[in-house]
């Protein structure tokens, strides 16, 4: 006999997706060379959503829907909320899934052989943007990773995320006790992962060959972030101070991970005085912030600008 294929538990987030979810989750089931097991939650849809999950989960034993939660508001509180109550009893790998895209058949299988290769925690991937009129593009986020990256964004879509179960138990566990402390989470669960697993010296692996298809539509929480409109939602979040906030919170989690780099109470120092000297030490080192060259151009112009502290001029 064969060895056994790799036992994977897909963590899919729904929140009115009727029109998208049967090709979504058929492409799930029809994963190549996986044992593969799809749990559920959705966020108080009202589109015939649920009826149409509870469906499918009495069609396939391999689906399984939780009870009705929420409403969370935001993709990253439902996932929170299946980290929080999933059974990864037998489970070897966890994954990330939004309600809108189609794998490619062999997505978990490559991501896997990717993980076990190269003895690696988790990967994402590229993904090809698909729009309603045809037109695709490719999302090509697998840029070689700078020394601080993860402290300013994630690995790229989140959707395209597979990792060990043995680090997604550490993710929940840092969940747990950032909500025990009262702390709260960051909004977006995939850069959290990413920042986690890097602070601790894990090993991230970003492939550039795409999995899926990411639709677009005029429903997407993020998106392929593409065009004049994006550019003008980023710039309004960075001026807004939100972007700084998220910043400062991956580095507080970052510094209590082990092990941790004594360089980042520094980076911390100057993010969050932020005077004259501190905003262009920061461009300076804008190099090793993002992976893209004309994302660490604007992020060392909103440093210099001080329109990462929201657009106030710090003391």
């Amino acid at each position: 006999m064969g060895k056994p294929f790799p036992r994977v538990l897909v963590l899919l987030a729904t929140h009115n997706g009727f029109s998208w979810l049967p090709e979504q989750t058929g492409s799930l089931l029809r994963q190549q060379d996986v044992d593969l097991k799809l749990l559920i939650s959705d966020d108080a849809s009202s589109d015939g959503t649920g009826a149409w999950l509870k469906n499918l989960a009495a069609s396939d034993s391999r689906v399984t829907l939780l009870p009705t939660a929420g409403p969370f508001g935001s993709a990253a509180k439902n996932f929170y909320r299946l980290l929080k109550d999933a059974d990864w009893e037998g489970a070897q790998y966890v994954a990330f899934s939004d309600q809108d895209d189609i794998w490619h058949h062999d997505k978990l299988a490559r991501s896997i052989a990717l993980l076990e290769s190269q003895g690696a925690d988790a990967v994402s991937s590229n993904v090809v943007a698909v729009w309603p009129d045809g037109c695709r593009a490719l999302v090509h986020k697998a840029q070689p990773q700078r020394k601080f990256d993860y402290l300013f964004e994630a690995a790229g879509p989140g959707c395209t995320y597979v990792m060990t179960v043995a680090f997604a138990r550490e993710v929940r566990l840092q969940v747990d006790k950032l909500v025990a402390l009262g702390r709260g989470l960051p909004a977006h669960h995939d850069w959290f992962c990413y920042a986690l697993c890097r602070a601790r010296g894990g090993k991230w692996l970003m492939d550039a060959v795409p999995t899926m298809e990411y639709r677009q539509h005029g429903g997407n929480e993020v998106g392929a972030n593409s065009g004049a409109r994006a550019a003008r939602q980023r710039f309004m979040k960075i001026r807004s101070g939100w972007y700084r906030t998220e910043v400062l919170f991956m580095l507080r989690v970052s510094r209590e991970s082990k092990p941790a780099d004594p360089r980042l109470k520094v980076l911390a120092l100057r993010l969050e005085r932020g005077n004259f000297w501190d905003r262009c030490l920061l461009a300076l080192q804008a190099s090793q912030f993002r992976r893209r060259w004309r994302d660490r151009m604007a992020l060392a112009f909103f440093f210099l600008s001080a329109w990462f502290w929201g657009g106030r001029q710090p003391s």
